[in-house]
């Protein structure tokens, strides 16, 4: 008889560098113990092409990769043995880990040694990325009309419902856009781009944001 367990997590939207990469791949490795040799390899998808690494030296030695990846996935395997770890995509923006195994004790722990470590590398911006942000995005493209749908309730300035309606079109292009603008799954090959090129989405997330506050906090105190 054979017995497979699996288990599966979402990631948080995490960046790592190639020296993390490597301290997750040796976890990772070690979490199979001893037995047949792991098998192991990184995929890489770019716009045009797809490339596998069945090490990280060979990553390393790619002279022809610059600047960061967004779409890569990580795979183990040893016998019935399988881990794979998956960067989000278009359609699912949530990176996942998935885990194979003889026993549930093997699964979970394979599932929470990537866990844990990619949680100590989160991005800031995590939050927006998993969150389920739609509905509240939805309710707040009411709010400029709550004086027209609840008659009792204080109509708002109109600087005030302009400046959060054009806040509220930032914010809400942002979160459709995610994949793209905010990736979930960095893997920072080289440093090459500068500060404000490797940041642009996530300035004008924190700018939409302080804009929303600032907005709030003006109509309040203009009473």
């Amino acid at each position: 008889m054979n017995r497979h367990v699996e288990r599966r997590r979402n990631l948080p939207a995490f960046s790592i560098g190639l020296g993390e990469l490597e301290v997750l791949w040796n976890r990772v490795i070690a979490v199979f113990g001893t037995g047949e040799p792991v098998q192991a390899s990184i995929d890489i998808s770019l716009r045009s092409e797809q490339l596998e690494f069945n090490t990280l030296d060979e990553l390393r030695n790619y002279s022809e990769l610059k600047g960061r990846v967004t779409k890569f996935s990580l795979h183990f395997f040893q016998g019935r043995r399988i881990l794979n770890v998956f960067s989000g995509s278009l359609v699912n923006p949530v990176p996942s880990v998935f885990a194979k195994g003889e026993t549930e004790a093997w699964s979970a722990g394979a599932v929470e040694t990537v866990y844990s470590f990619l949680q100590s590398h989160r991005l800031w911006y995590h939050w927006f990325v998993s969150w389920p942000m739609v509905m509240f995005i939805f309710v707040l493209t009411w709010v400029p009309l709550a004086d027209t749908l609840v008659p009792a309730s204080p109509a708002l300035p109109r600087s005030v419902a302009i400046a959060w309606s054009s806040t509220l079109m930032v914010i809400s292009v942002l979160y459709l856009a995610r994949a793209i603008l905010l990736p979930s799954s960095i893997l920072r090959i080289t440093n090459e781009e500068s500060f404000f090129r490797r940041h642009v989405a996530e300035l004008s997330l924190v700018l939409a944001l302080l804009s929303a506050v600032l907005t709030v906090v003006g109509w309040f105190f203009g009473k």
